[in-house]
């Protein structure tokens, strides 16, 4: 049974949301991930993530798995 859409990679370009009227379109956005979500930021990474422990995540482009196109 499918009760939503979920997508193996999700990327979110530009996630510098900053007000409440954005935290829900974000948790769905980063819910409907199932093996990667990339979160990309030129330095202004949204203060919703501050509560996340940093190393739960990482923070480069060169280590992991490469995608290919």
């Amino acid at each position: 049974m499918n009760f939503g859409l979920q997508f193996e990679h999700v990327f979110l370009p530009e996630c510098t949301v900053e007000g409440e009227e954005d935290r829900n379109p974000l948790y769905v956005a980063i819910t409907r991930s199932y093996r990667a979500l990339y979160i990309m930021h030129s330095g202004n990474l949204s203060s919703l993530f501050d509560a996340v422990p940093k190393d739960v995540y990482d923070t480069t482009l060169s280590s992991g798995t490469k995608l290919q196109l």
